[in-house]
């Protein structure tokens, strides 16, 4: 299983990234997972309704995409983003 980006507290304990992965949460998945999962419903509700706010999500989704490539992990965000959501916002470009 590929790493992901993520981001914890500063004074978070190794006891407690040890207490998530015992749970089967993995930090990098989960923060990375929330974030697809609200550009994605961002990105729906613009569609649907036509609020047009593309430009804006568009540069979202390019600096999350761009922060989890310079990780050097496999991205989710990248493979969401081409199934789905660049259709979307291909006409802002």
């Amino acid at each position: 299983m590929a790493r992901r980006p993520y981001i914890f507290r500063a004074n978070t304990s190794h006891t407690d990234f040890g207490h998530a992965s015992r749970r089967g949460l993995e930090p990098p998945e989960h923060f990375s997972r929330t974030v697809i999962l609200l550009l994605a419903i961002a990105t729906e509700i613009d569609n649907y309704f036509g609020l047009n706010n593309k430009v804006q999500l568009s540069g979202i989704w390019m600096t999350f995409i761009k922060q989890t490539e310079i990780s050097e992990v496999e991205s989710e965000v990248k493979e969401m983003y081409d199934l789905r959501y660049k259709t979307f916002l291909e006409l802002v470009r």
